[in-house]
């Protein structure tokens, strides 16, 4: 698929999924617009209000007359006018029903307020978009891929593979029609290591592997069930209350093994410590992280090593929006010679059941040539 086709296809036409509308003020709302004459309102002119326009357009297949908002930062959002408490107020005799979309309604004294000016307004019917707004779209993601869909467009092609290229395809129409990521999934204890069905993303040999993010040594043992020859892997746990643990599990190996692992309970760029500083004076072959969001900060942190070894890097690209566009060019000015893969793996089962796996295990290869199988 072209860059051309990327754009059609995805952002051009991409519409937010049907979901199901059990609740009945929906389907009642909808009722109101089409055979009553009732206008449709939008409570809330920022995010939310902007994501529930589209959704009331491309779901329920209606169109919002008025948006209303207490402070308008635009005198349209799309083409639907939004006016202020007062202007609305203003105009009189106009049958309506209200969707709201604004976080201040979590709150319960703003709540109030705003059923208080929906009641005197004349609201015939007061509905809630938020609860499925935040479980159906994530709004900040939505809102920040369509706003940069130009810069991911022009990423597409930044891929090696064909996989890769699925991946990213799939991912960002998870977010912006509101699905289930349904694109290439791989083997939970293949993350990080590229080792797939078919072929390798690169060759794993003698690895000196910098761990970062170890959590209790899950990643870890998942490398050591595959029996891959390794020289040493620092475990690198920033999080007190988590390397006991750690250390505790670690102790539980064969002492020809745990010999070759050391634990290292620091942040990688806390107190602008780098990880050459960390780990001093060692050619590390392998680097990945997951690290709740904190994985652009120690990219940077890291970029002393990176620029000198040139190790695999395998890197959560998933905590937040702008991971995507922001970690391969970190990446990128530090060593341009890297070639990128991006893989999805399984999501916990947990999370599974409300639509949000799509968010998660997401990784970023970036591989040195000269650690590239021919493939």
């Amino acid at each position: 698929m072209s860059t051309v086709e990327v754009n059609k296809n995805l952002f051009e036409s991409c519409e937010i999924h049907p979901t199901e509308l059990s609740i009945s003020e929906y389907v009642l709302a909808k009722y109101l617009k089409l055979h009553r004459g009732y206008s449709l309102v939008v409570y809330g002119g920022g995010n939310y209000g902007t994501v529930a326009i589209r959704f009331i357009k491309d779901v329920l297949k209606i169109k919002v007359d008025y948006v209303i908002d207490r402070s308008p930062k635009s005198c349209f959002i799309e083409d639907v006018p939004v006016l202020n408490l007062v202007e609305f107020k203003d105009k009189k005799g106009i049958e309506f029903c209200t969707f709201i979309a604004t976080k201040a309604y979590e709150n319960e004294e703003e709540k109030k307020k705003i059923d208080i000016y929906l009641k005197d307004a004349g609201s015939a019917l007061n509905i809630s978009l938020l609860y499925l707004l935040d479980e159906k779209i994530k709004v900040k993601w939505y809102l920040y891929f369509k706003e940069n869909q130009q810069k991911f467009i022009e990423q597409y092609n930044l891929f090696e593979d064909d996989i890769s290229r699925e991946t990213y395809y799939a991912y960002l129409k998870s977010f912006l029609c509101g699905e289930v990521y349904t694109g290439p999934l791989f083997a939970e204890d293949d993350k990080y290591f590229g080792q797939e069905e078919e072929r390798k993303l690169y060759r794993l040999e003698n690895v000196v592997w910098a761990n970062i993010g170890s959590f209790t040594g899950d990643t870890i043992f998942h490398f050591l069930c595959k029996n891959i020859d390794f020289h040493r892997i620092y475990a690198i746990e920033g999080d007190k209350s988590i390397v006991s643990s750690l250390k505790k599990n670690i102790s539980m190996l064969s002492d020809e093994v745990k010999n070759k692992i050391e634990v290292i309970n620091k942040y990688v760029g806390d107190n602008k410590e780098g990880l050459d500083k960390i780990i001093p004076n060692e050619r590390i072959t392998l680097i990945n992280m997951d690290i709740e969001g904190a994985e652009a900060e120690t990219l940077r942190a890291s970029a002393k090593v990176i620029e000198e070894n040139h190790p695999v890097l395998a890197i959560c690209v998933y905590h937040k929006p702008e991971d995507l566009l922001e970690i391969p060019n970190i990446i990128r000015e530090i060593y341009p010679g890297y070639k990128f893969f991006l893989r999805k793996y399984p999501s916990c089962v947990g999370n599974f059941y409300h639509a949000k796996c799509k968010v998660n295990e997401l990784v970023l290869y970036a591989i040195p040539p000269e650690y590239m199988e021919s493939w």
